[in-house]
Formats: structure tokens, sequence, C-alpha cells
């Protein structure tokens, strides 16, 4: 298979090896997603928590919707004026229990299957950890 990438955005693809399925991108295999939950009154004090079952991966597979929800419970934010970048702030990390950020660069993804400009969009981004 050949990859594809142009700067707006990034092909992604199942890769099935015998019984295993991963989730991978031009830029390399994806960790997972963030699956993240707000919950109400979890910590004394404050109107919420944002928990996370496992620590963030270096590459994530993430909905727009998702983002645009992070972004109006203010678990998130944009982080540069007027670009792809994002941090994601956790208050509590499965088994460890403590906060986390991470930042991340959006890439915008679309299937490696989908060869139209108008077929596209996903509706998927994949987040960068930058280096």
């Amino acid at each position: 298979m050949t990859t594809r990438r142009t700067a707006d955005h990034v092909a992604i693809w199942h890769d099935v090896q015998g019984t295993t399925t991963r989730l991978l991108s031009d830029l390399g295999p994806i960790d997972g997603t963030a699956n993240l939950t707000v919950t109400p009154r979890h910590c004394p004090g404050r109107g919420q928590c944002t928990r996370i079952g496992a620590p963030l991966g270096r590459q994530l597979l993430l909905s727009r919707a998702l983002i645009a929800d992070l972004l109006k419970r203010g678990a998130s934010q944009k982080t540069i004026q007027d670009t792809d970048y994002l941090t994601i702030h956790v208050d509590h990390v499965a088994g460890s229990g403590k906060p986390a950020t991470a930042t991340y660069q959006l890439i915008a993804a679309r299937w490696k299957n989908c060869d139209s400009d108008s077929d596209n969009d996903s509706g998927l981004m994949i987040g960068i950890w930058p280096d």
C-alpha cells in the first residue's frame, strides 16, 4: 500500500494481521482515542471533573464532536490562536488518580479508500503529540 498525506489531512486505515486489527495512519499506529468522562460534582467544591480510564497516547483519534464538547465544557482549549493545536486537561487519570495535561496538533483524517475530495470529511481528527 502506498501512503497518502497532504498538508490538510492524513489517511487512516484498518490493518488486519491474522486475528489482530490495528488502526494505522500515514504517521504510524494510532494509540487509541480520548475516552473522557465529564462528571458533575465528582470532587467536593468543584462543579465537574474530567476523568479518563488510561493515560493519553502520542497519537489519538478524536471526533470533531468530542473536541467541540471538550471545548464547550472547558476540559480543553485551543492553545495557539488560529492554529490546530488542542490542549486536553484531565482531572483524574485512572490508576494514579492524578491530573494530566497533553497538547496535540490536530490534522483531519480520512479513510484510505476514499479517493474523491467530496468523501474526505470523516468527522475525525488525528491528534499528534508534538515532540
